[in-house]
Formats: C-alpha cells, structure tokens, sequence
C-alpha cells in the first residue's frame, strides 16, 4: 500500500481486509492478559467515543514515552503513513500533533461515515465539499512527502515542510467533522452500531491475542511479549505494565 495519507479508501476500504490471524503464535494468553488487556481495549474505546480527541486519551492510556517508542517500531509500521526516517525530522511536539490528528481523522471518519450512511449506500464523496478538498490537499501533500528523495536535501526540505502545513490542513478537518459527528450523535445511530457488529465478526473485536517481538520492538528487547487486541477501527498493541496494561500502538487496519 502507498504510505499516504489515502484517508477515504484507508477507513471506508481497508476495514473489508482480512483481519491478522488470532493465531500469532502458539502459545495462548493467561486470563489474566486477556483481562487486562480487554479492559485497556474497551477503555480506550470509550474515551474515545467521549471525547473524540486522542490527544485525552494518550495520558490515560498510552505508555509514557510511546512516540520514542513508536520510532523504534518495526520499519514495516509507518508513523501513521510516513515512514521513521521522515518522522525523526520532526520534533517530539510535532510528532504528537501529527499522530494525534491522524488518530483522530481516523476514529472520526469511521463514525461519520457508518453512522450517517447504510454500509451498502456509501457514496463517492462522504464529506461536504469543504472537507473533501481539505482532505485531497493534505493527501497531495502526503502523496509528495512519500516521494520525495531522501538523498536530495531540497526535497527532503519540502518534505517537511508540506509534513507541517498539513497538520493545520488536518486539524481543521478533525474539527469540521467533530461537530457533525457530536451534532448528529452518529455513534448512537442503529446504523454505525450494525457496522460495528459486521466489524466484531469480521476483526475477533475485543478478542486479544499473544505476539513476540522476536527482534525486539517499541523499544522493548527481543523475545519481549506483545498482546494484540482489534477494536473498532484500529488494532492495539498492548503490553502488561506495573498498575495495569499499556498501549505501544494504535494503528488504523491497512493492507
């Protein structure tokens, strides 16, 4: 998959794959991990749905130091569509801006989608024209940052800098949406519920599984145990922590 933004075809498309097998690995989860690890799933769901802001959520939920981690993530596993190396050009404040505004276009965009139209009469464009060219902007932008050459410095420069201007382009997106998604109360709607129910079979939600960071990952050190859990448009890596679980990761499902 192209490593830009694709915001419409990402949430509306990406949500048919095929969820990653239940079966990781061999060995199976105590109760006690599949507790826990459910309770940080359903709480991060629920504040979520509270306060449609990530940027809550992060201090509650999310290990202390998870963007550091986040770069020490697998090379396969963007930084919410731009690859490590981009991401190291950012600061630590503009690393949460970006993945916070990602995070929450895509918890936003889900609601607005499948709480105002049936699944089966989702038209080409979901948005109000406002928004649909906000986000063709930010996605050109992000289509160019992908292409750019790491090894010629102007582009590199151009990169960046389209990087940042896209956080403004974004934010305001997130806002627009946030109103009708919170006017409209789309997450109650039958119809955004009915999608999450085709959601629960499809993706195991709520059904943690083991995995092995068998290199070391998210700056743990190889062979460190990682538990997965699928929630309603995103899939969670979670680890066991003194006081309770932690998230490592939250990432929208894409192919």
């Amino acid at each position: 998959m192209r490593r830009k933004l694709a915001i419409i075809f990402l949430v509306v498309a990406a949500l048919t794959q095929t969820a990653i097998g239940v079966n990781a690995v061999d060995e199976r989860l105590t109760p006690d991990e599949s507790r826990e690890a459910n309770a940080v799933a359903r709480l991060f769901v629920k504040r979520m749905t509270e306060t449609n802001d990530v940027a809550v959520v992060i201090d509650e939920l999310f290990v202390p130091d998870f963007i550091d981690r986040y770069l020490n993530g697998p090379e396969s596993e963007p930084f919410i569509f731009i690859q490590p190396s981009m991401a190291r050009r950012l600061t630590r404040d503009e690393l949460r801006r970006y993945y916070v505004s990602n995070i929450n276009f895509q918890h936003l965009t889900p609601l607005y989608i499948y709480g105002k139209y049936s699944a089966d009469r989702i038209p080409e464009r979901v948005f109000p024209p406002t928004v649909e060219r906000l986000v063709a902007t930010v996605n050109a932008d992000l289509e160019k940052i992908e292409n750019a050459d790491e090894d010629a410095p102007a582009e590199v420069a151009d990169a960046v800098a389209r990087l940042r201007a896209s956080l403004d382009t974004l934010e305001r997106v997130n806002r627009l949406v946030r109103v009708e998604v919170e006017r409209r109360k789309l997450s109650q709607s039958a119809q955004y519920k009915k999608a999450v129910a085709e959601w629960d079979e499809r993706f195991h939600l709520f059904k943690p599984w083991p995995s092995v960071c068998e290199e070391g990952c998210y700056g743990l050190p190889a062979g460190s145990r990682l538990i997965i859990v699928n929630v309603p448009s995103f899939q969670l890596k979670v680890v066991l922590a003194v006081g309770g679980a932690k998230i490592v990761s939250a990432m929208p499902y894409f192919d």
